[in-house]
């Protein structure tokens, strides 16, 4: 995860926000960001928040996939 001091919070979404968005669960999200599959970091009270270029990412159809 970031170090925190480089992080602008405007870049970053809650990961019920990015569940919404992509139709994937909670747990999904926040399992693909601990893996570091999805950049993220914990607030200081222990919320994690997802990087939202990552997000939008997940919504981006796979190049070469079936029609």
């Amino acid at each position: 995860m970031p170090d925190a001091r480089t992080i602008d919070p405007a870049d970053y979404t809650s990961t019920g926000d990015a569940a919404v968005r992509t139709g994937l669960s909670r747990l999904t999200i926040r399992r693909a960001a601990e893996s570091g599959k999805l950049r993220a970091y914990r607030t200081p009270g222990g919320r994690m928040r997802v990087h939202c270029e990552d997000v939008e990412t997940l919504l981006r159809p796979v190049e070469g996939g079936s029609k």
